[in-house]
């Protein structure tokens, strides 16, 4: 179950996005997805434990924003 952009969970939206950062956080939330599916199809039961997609989700949040720029 992957997130799209107009979805949120938890941390994903709680504050208010400037249009610069607004475009950092979709692409990092795109990229997300993508590894998210990814994973999902290597290892399904792994993916469906509880807290993993916040989990993965926290760690793209520690990286910065030059890792995930497209």
């Amino acid at each position: 179950m992957a997130l799209e952009d107009n979805e949120s969970c938890g941390s994903r939206a709680s504050e208010p996005i400037s249009p610069k950062r607004g475009r950092h956080h979709r692409q990092r939330l795109q990229i997300f997805n993508q590894v998210l599916n990814r994973l999902n199809q290597l290892n399904p039961d792994e993916v469906k434990l509880p807290g993993f997609e916040d989990q993965l989700w926290l760690h793209f949040n520690r990286l910065p924003a030059r890792y995930t720029n497209v």
